[in-house]
């Protein structure tokens, strides 16, 4: 049975997962910087799948 969708904003709703996964300890490191590792790893893991 699916979860029924929570009455609050996106920005609420991220804001609240964010404080209880790292518990309001501010992030080290630039966001496009873990992006772009993601995209990297990615792309490494899926190259060969075409």
């Amino acid at each position: 049975m699916e979860k029924p969708l929570p009455d609050k904003p996106d920005d609420e709703l991220l804001a609240e997962l964010r404080r209880e996964i790292f518990g309001g300890k501010p992030l080290l490191g630039s966001s496009a910087d873990l992006i772009r590792e993601a995209r990297e790893i990615r792309d490494a893991e899926t190259e060969g799948w075409a």
